[in-house]
């Protein structure tokens, strides 16, 4: 796979998993800031099938002593990784595929990362929001749901 470098230049990168260089475009590696690179491209893939890649990724690409996180459509990827030896990156995830976009954010352990956007994004906090009400609402019902079996559990004995 051939990346597109900020200043114009292009490095090829090695790629391995289900997911060609044909299913991912648009793929450019550019510094955020001082103490963060990301390499940004977009994959597409028949829906509903599952989608892996690993990429090699040279350290000379990005700032030393950071680390890869990966985001799928700028949310965390749930199931992704990574290694390193003395010259690369090993940096893998999985999708479901359809249309994504990918960003591999090597940021300083220092700082946080973040995807694509730098300014928050009004539908990905509404979505937050919604999502923490979710889980809060899960968690109060399994606990009333426990404490009424308990209950439940001390009447029958006593009867």
């Amino acid at each position: 796979m051939t990346a597109t470098t900020g200043n114009g230049g292009t490095v090829n990168l090695a790629i391995n998993g289900n997911i060609t260089s044909s299913q991912m475009s648009n793929v450019t590696i550019a510094a955020k800031n001082a103490t963060t690179t990301g390499l940004f491209f977009a994959v597409t893939g028949e829906s509903g099938n599952l989608g892996f890649s690993n990429i090699t990724i040279p350290k000379n690409l990005v700032p030393p002593n950071t680390t890869p996180l990966i985001f799928i459509d700028e949310v965390p990827a749930q199931n992704q990784g990574y290694t390193q030896a003395a010259d690369n990156y090993y940096v893998w995830y999985t999708t479901h595929f359809s249309t994504h976009q990918i960003s591999i954010m090597f940021t300083s352990t220092t700082s946080s990362p973040t995807p694509l956007s730098t300014a928050p994004n009004e539908e990905s906090n509404w979505l937050q929001v919604v999502y923490g009400i979710g889980i809060a609402t899960a968690v109060v019902a399994i606990v009333m749901g426990s404490i009424y079996l308990v209950i439940s559990n001390k009447r029958d004995k006593a009867i």
